[in-house]
């Protein structure tokens, strides 16, 4: 169980100071806290001139314990820009922002602690409408070439879950005396897990424990001045001669997490669905050029009828990483879907009905023990599922008020903005050459060099010869569409889901579906999947029935790929020569594991989405991108561990199967 957030409680009665009251420590003085923090970290840590010799190869990498207010992400943000609008830092630079936060602020607490400081006010908009809700684990953030990470989580713990190497560290937070849980010798090991000889950290505190631990850690420390009032504050770097860092207790699945392409040549996204596409814009994003290679005809215009994806999550009864991979993947598809303006969708609500006792039991279990707020989920009766959808239901169920609809196609066309997009054009091999990655289509044409592939094509993913080894299965589903009579609209105001789902009726129609058939290739619709799905619905939301009766004006067939876990598959595709070879004796020798990493090999994969795709396919393609560029990863260890490629064949190696 993770645990709930509790959200920081401030003081604002003091006229110079924000106080937390449950540690009675300030956070910022509400005059000079931002030339304070300038001062303590900004310019302490030399950023500036640091960042000045960036290349497009690897963003710059600042780790804080303690976001707070935000004031410090605000002032090195600001710092940042006026920097790169003075040419001093490369124009195609990037930063990478990650702070973790046990007790982070409401967002009228932000709003309300901003108004103390001036020169923010270009930022805090786009950064207050993508400020996350209060759940547990990370939280990806775009402010044009920077993203900010913020983990909701113990500082020592959110730090462990870090993937990724970080270029200077800032130790806030309150002093060792008001919050000795978070100044422990394991935080300041898990930094130098993740530190390099280069690394640097500033701190306020020159507490002779922070001293210390840092030391013991493999930092070099000193005291340097102070700022105001505050004789002096802490500076260190990292030295590479200090103890031996924590041991990877999963070594099967770290990678090398230095950026492994170079932009000069493209990288190709074989796939443009959502997951190809979103993996293509979260590239574009960091400057990279994309091909990707599509085979049916993208460029053919929309249908006549809409067609509408639900966004929505089904959580585990039990919190584990399949529902922190889900939850966080929902909030972040619903955070970016509120700033495309341009795709079609309609955060109209989602009920999830209990329709039969075994997932009322179900519910019922979650309701009782989850770490999400109000506006993630809510437990509904009978009668509050009615009004919130407009129809009478007959069932209680979980409500998501950020869930609704999504029209696919839209999303992808505006996700592949950017993109070199060929379409009609079947990959059947991916080689590696002297000069980079090559795809061959099946007319035997040759596409490349490229730095990196990634494979985003669903469920012929296993057409290729690297990824044979993942044990996905294919998923028929047929959605069924009715047009009602002189555009009837449907009386209902949210999406419904049970065992199938429907949606509040676009200008043309509405759909509900689908239909769950394993191993079943058949492409075209059936008139017995469409009754099937009228049947479910006529059992399931018999107040709709009117509407469900209308002719079916035609059914939709769409095949998904699943994985035995139900999770994605996302990250690098090992060698699984390799893979066997280095872990094949670790059933009987488990104290004698090689500490090695996965070479990255430029080729990857985003697949086996299933039919929750718009809820974990944009996250997804973030993880891909962020490997590519050597970023942070936007997710902790252990869900990234869920997700990589080599996970059934390591399980498989660890019980001696293979």
């Amino acid at each position: 169980m993770a645990f709930k957030i509790t959200p920081a409680h401030i003081d604002w009665s003091n006229a110079t100071t924000l106080t937390a009251v449950d540690f009675q420590d300030v956070y910022h003085s509400l005059q000079g806290g931002a030339d304070e923090a300038q001062h303590v970290y900004v310019e302490a840590n030399a950023l500036v001139a640091r960042w000045s010799s960036l290349t497009d190869a690897r963003a710059f990498v600042i780790a804080e314990t303690g976001f707070g207010t935000g004031l410090n992400f605000l002032v090195t943000l600001s710092t940042w820009r006026k920097a790169k609008a003075d040419g001093r830092i490369p124009s195609t630079a990037r930063l990478q922002f990650v702070s973790v936060e046990k007790h982070p602020l409401t967002k009228p607490d932000l709003i309300r602690a901003w108004q103390y400081w001036e020169g923010f006010s270009e930022i805090t908009p786009m950064l207050l409408a993508q400020y996350p809700d209060l759940t547990p684990g990370f939280h990806r953030i775009h402010l044009d070439d920077v993203d900010l990470t913020l983990i909701f989580d113990d500082a020592t713990h959110g730090m462990n879950q870090l993937v990724g190497q970080v270029d200077c560290w800032f130790l806030d937070g309150f002093s060792p005396a008001k919050n000795p849980d978070m100044w422990q010798q394991s935080l300041f090991d898990a930094m130098a897990a993740h530190s390099h000889e280069h690394t640097t950290v500033s701190t306020f505190t020159v507490a002779q424990q922070v001293k210390e631990g840092l030391s013991r850690a493999g930092f070099v420390v000193e005291k340097v001045p102070g700022f105001g009032l505050k004789r002096h504050t802490l500076f260190g770097h990292f030295r590479t001669c200090g103890p031996s860092l924590p041991s990877n207790l999963t070594p099967w699945f770290a990678y090398d997490t230095k950026a492994v392409t170079e932009q000069n040549l493209p990288i190709a996204v074989i796939g443009a669905g959502i997951a190809g596409a979103s993996t293509a814009q979260a590239l574009i994003r960091r400057g990279y050029a994309v091909d990707v290679i599509e085979k049916q005809d993208f460029s053919a215009g929309p249908p006549p009828i809409t067609i509408q994806g639900v966004l929505y999550v089904k959580l585990s009864a039990s919190y584990n990483p399949h529902s922190a991979f889900y939850a966080q993947g929902f909030l972040y598809s619903a955070q970016q879907l509120n700033l495309m303006p341009h795709v079609e969708w309609d955060a109209c609500g989602v009920i999830q009905t209990a329709f039969n006792e075994t997932e009322a039991r179900r519910q019922k279990k979650f309701l009782e023990d989850h770490p999400y707020p109000d506006s993630l989920i809510q437990g509904v009766s009978q009668s509050q599922s009615s009004t919130l959808s407009g129809v009478s239901l007959s069932h209680s169920g979980l409500y998501f008020p950020q869930g609704g609809w999504v029209n696919p196609i839209s999303l992808c066309h505006q996700l592949l903005q950017g993109a070199v997009v060929t379409d009609n054009t079947e990959v059947i091999a991916t080689t590696k050459g002297p000069d980079g990655w090559m795809v061959t289509d099946s007319k035997d044409k040759q596409h490349g060099p490229y730095a990196a592939v990634v494979v985003a094509c669903s469920y012929t993913a296993k057409s290729f010869v690297q990824l044979q080894a993942l044990p996905t299965q294919t998923i028929r589903g047929q959605k069924t569409f009715t047009v009602p009579p002189k555009h009837q609209q449907l009386p209902i105001k949210t999406v419904l889901c049970g065992s199938v789902y429907i949606t509040p009726n676009s200008s043309q129609s509405f759909n509900f579906g689908a239909t769950f058939q394993k191993n079943d290739f058949e492409s075209a619709p059936r008139d017995s999947d469409n009754e099937a799905n009228q049947q479910q619905l006529r059992e399931q939301f018999p107040a709709l029935n009117t509407w469900i009766d209308m002719p079916v004006a035609f059914g939709l067939v769409g095949f998904r790929c699943t994985s035995p876990d139900y999770m994605p598959i996302v990250g690098v595709v090992p060698d699984w020569a390799v893979l066997t070879e280095r872990y094949r004796h670790v059933y009987r020798f488990k104290k004698q594991v090689p500490e090695t990493s996965q070479p990255v090999s430029g080729l990857y994969c985003n697949v086996a989405h299933g039919s929750r795709g718009l809820s974990s396919a944009l996250l997804s393609g973030e993880i891909v991108a962020s490997m590519i560029h050597g970023d942070p990863l936007p997710v902790g260890k252990q869900i990234a561990d869920h997700l990589n490629p080599a996970r059934f064949h390591t399980k498989a190696l660890l019980a001696g199967k293979l």
